[in-house]
């Protein structure tokens, strides 16, 4: 049996939850996709890790697009707040 990719099994989580995309942040949906990856070793990774394996690998993928938005951020050293851009990948159109 062949095994599915990373980028196949969030597709899937996206279509079950019914949600257009994934980004940083979305703990639940990518936690949800490490856990079905049990060819990886990504649930034995910290979730830092394991969210940015998962970025990246929908990053290499023919099934998503990647955009950019801008999220507000605290900083720190400043006591302000600054704009990050933030990867926001969607399913592509069938």
């Amino acid at each position: 049996m062949k095994r599915q990719s990373i980028a196949k099994h969030m597709q899937d989580v996206l279509i079950e939850n019914d949600c257009e995309g994934v980004m940083w942040g979305d703990c639940t949906l990518l936690d949800e996709c490490a856990s079905r990856a049990t060819h990886t070793t990504l649930m034995n990774a910290h979730p830092l890790d394991r969210h940015q394996r998962i970025l990246n690998a929908l990053d290499h993928s023919p099934l998503f697009e990647k955009f950019y938005i801008k999220l507000p951020v605290r900083y720190f050293p400043k006591g302000g707040w600054m704009e990050r851009p933030c990867r926001l990948f969607r399913l592509r159109e069938k």
